[in-house]
């Protein structure tokens, strides 16, 4: 039976189509429906496309067009996957704002909001890979609101496909001063954790502002929250949770950072059941804002120095810091420089700081974009080879558009000299958000004002980018077929020259390498330097023929090397690109 599977699939031809649009002024439109949308929110859906939710006016009651939460998936090729412009995640005439959204795990995801017009009510719906609301068409209720309003809820997987909910709560004292709880819900909404939460913080002062949530790899989470229980400055503390919701740190949480002036917009990433923690920091004065970060274990304890190491200390305001895994315990971050007395073009910069809390890069960080006119508010995501993608705003042509860079463990850019056009679309794009889609590319959202109508102009656009740089969906790849070779070959590109696409055959013997049957192939192109600018395949393959189809427009004209490695199998060939 299973020589006949083999010889039937020799004929096979198996074609990925990629819809993903190459033209920066075109992009992929998420939703637009006549009135606005705004407050995106984005996470992968773990098959190489994504999942977005956002607020959308386009329900009105009596002449006010107030927010609900709406959701869209799009696949790996670029294919809108859920009902056009999104499904509706609330329930009717509840006015709601979007507040966080995970993953499930399995496709799908967990949405969290908050109802303006019920006590500020907090609710969490889940939805599945194929759009399907699991819940009441009302989510469920994460805390009564008898005891109190609950804000600024962040939401994060326990890795056992349920979620971790925590939030802003005033059933202590009142308004001006939250504290902050969190509840933990399975894949069936049956809440894990004590009735109406566990109390992560609830010292004397405010906590909960600039709250952020990672999950800790175990069935629990890790806060980081902005903290006002000194009563004179504004301090950083965290706290981790385990899956039965028991506090794992110093009660009310570790303090990691307490200056004269206060620190502000602490974000963290997960450092294998701790936590890497950044943030705007305000030692030297309001006038001049910098960047530090701190380095938690899992037990709570302060790796580096005390109240953090310096990431950047430019005379100009630093802000709006983001941070992402370096993949080796330590983290890039990126940041803006915002107009001030000693800046008047704003750019965006990024530092690397190691396991120790070294800087890594030159001092005070390497220019990732200083193109004119300015740029803020940047996003980044691991490049899954010890660097990253960065993605800003960009006025450089005056009205905002969408940009991205690429830059290596080394601090070095890797993509066009101060970043790719993602969207040059008319009018402005703003506030992109990015992911690793795990497919060899990055997929990036914003709200886009290319339409505008009556008022309500913002729309939700998408963009995806390969690794090295060009934009579209996935390289295709045809595989020809499973016919049993006994050799890995590697065929010269056909056309050659080429402009601008060409394919490239390969075998895959049927041997068996490292103790299991195929093995991991990469199919790499190298320009005369020596530098990698495409991954064409990096993947395990079964015995088979296979072609891959590369059309590459962003490159100059010139020579180009592909080289095929597999275990021991090492094999180059040359092509030339003629434009």
């Amino acid at each position: 039976m299973k020589r006949i599977l083999l010889l039937a699939c020799v004929f096979t031809t198996c074609i990925l189509h990629a819809q993903w649009s190459t033209d920066p002024m075109v992009n992929n439109p998420i939703c637009t429906n006549y009135y606005d949308q705004d407050n995106i929110q984005m996470i992968s859906d773990g098959s190489g496309g994504a999942i977005f939710c956002w607020n959308d006016k386009r329900n009105g009651l009596n002449g006010v067009y107030n927010d609900e939460v709406y959701a869209q998936r799009i696949g790996s090729n670029g294919n809108i996957l859920w009902t056009t412009d999104g499904i509706k995640v609330t329930p009717s005439n509840v006015w709601s704002y979007t507040n966080s959204m995970c993953s499930d795990g399995n496709g799908g995801a967990f949405i969290s909001w908050h109802a303006i017009l019920d006590s500020n009510s907090l609710s969490v719906q889940h939805i599945n890979a194929n759009g399907t609301l699991m819940w009441d068409s009302s989510g469920i209720t994460i805390c009564s609101t008898t005891l109190s309003g609950q804000i600024i809820a962040k939401i994060a997987s326990d890795n056992n496909g349920g979620a971790i909910i925590v939030w802003g709560d005033t059933r202590n004292v009142g308004n001006n001063n939250e504290d902050i709880y969190a509840q933990r819900v399975n894949a069936a909404g049956i809440f894990q954790w004590t009735a109406n939460g566990i109390a992560v913080s609830n010292a004397s002062g405010g906590q909960g502002s600039s709250m952020q949530i990672t999950s800790d790899g175990s069935g629990g989470a890790i806060m980081a929250w902005e903290d006002q229980r000194s009563g004179t400055t504004v301090e950083i503390y965290t706290q981790k949770i385990n899956a039965d919701g028991a506090i794992q740190w110093t009660p009310n949480g570790v303090l990691i950072n307490s200056v004269v002036g206060g620190s502000l917009y602490p974000q963290l990433i997960n450092d294998v059941g701790g936590a890497i923690i950044c943030w705007v920091d305000r030692r030297n004065g309001n006038a001049d804002w910098n960047i530090y970060a701190q380095k938690v274990d899992s037990s709570g304890s302060l790796q580096w120095a005390v109240n953090g190491e310096a990431i950047c200390l430019a005379s100009s305001n630093q802000d709006s810091p983001q941070l992402a895994s370096d993949g080796k315990g330590g983290a890039i971050i990126t940041w803006d420089e915002p107009v001030s007395v000693t800046n008047t073009n704003p750019n965006i910069y990024a530092q690397r700081v190691n396991a120790s809390g070294a800087a890594e890069w030159v001092t005070n960080g390497v220019g990732v974009c200083r193109a004119a006119n300015g740029q803020r508010f940047p996003q980044l995501t691991s490049d899954e080879n010890g660097g990253a993608v960065i993605t800003w705003m960009d006025s450089r042509t005056n009205d905002l558009d969408i940009y991205a860079q690429r830059i290596d463990s080394t601090g070095s850019t890797i993509w066009t000299n101060d970043g790719i056009a993602l969207s040059r679309a008319t009018s402005s794009q703003t506030y992109p958000l990015i992911l690793n889609d795990s497919s060899n590319g990055f997929i990036i959202t914003w709200a886009d004002t290319r339409t505008i109508r009556n008022g309500y102009p913002k729309d939700i656009y998408a963009q995806r980018v390969n690794a090295n740089g060009s934009l579209g969906g996935v390289t295709d790849i045809n595989e020809i077929s499973h016919s049993l070779p006994t050799t890995f070959t590697l065929g010269q590109n056909y056309p050659n020259p080429f402009n601008p696409s060409t394919t490239i055959r390969y075998t895959v013997p049927n041997v068996t390498l490292s103790g299991v049957e195929g093995t991991r192939m990469q199919l790499k192109v190298y320009d005369v330097l020596g530098n990698e600018v495409a991954t064409l395949v990096n993947e395990e393959k079964p015995t088979g023929s296979y072609e891959v189809n590369w059309n590459e427009s962003n490159l100059s004209s010139g020579i180009y090397f592909y080289k095929l490695q597999a275990g021991s199998f090492v094999e180059t060939k040359k092509m030339i690109l003629l434009k």
